[in-house]
């Protein structure tokens, strides 16, 4: 999972330099998934409604990409302070709250 939250890491990179460089052209090629896979082109002169649009599609992805990095990075961070072969560990004590939490939310449902 750390090399999956890095590959992120190194994704919002790449994408923040994508962004920087369309951004000061005001020229944006923007290539999006789904079930038609296709791209739009905008120019900042010519159509700045569309421009706009993909430019905030563009900083979206880089947040996005950004955010699951660090969300995986913390759940593995948490996994090894829970894990007792781990240098890690943090020992009985956070196991204990970890069960006291756990046990919380039993209680709720």
């Amino acid at each position: 999972m750390k090399i999956l939250s890095y590959c992120f890491f190194i994704l919002t990179v790449v994408f923040l330099i994508d962004c920087l460089r369309e951004q000061a052209s005001g020229h944006v090629e923007v290539q999006y998934p789904g079930r038609r896979a296709g791209g739009s082109i905008a120019d900042r002169s010519r159509d700045p409604d569309l421009y706009r649009d993909l430019m905030n599609y563009q900083w979206v992805r880089i947040g996005l990409s950004g955010v699951l990095g660090v969300v995986f990075l913390s759940m593995k961070r948490r996994q090894d302070r829970l894990d007792p072969m781990s240098p890690s560990f943090q020992g009985a004590e956070e196991i204990e709250k970890l069960g006291a939490y756990l046990d919380k939310k039993k209680s709720e449902k």
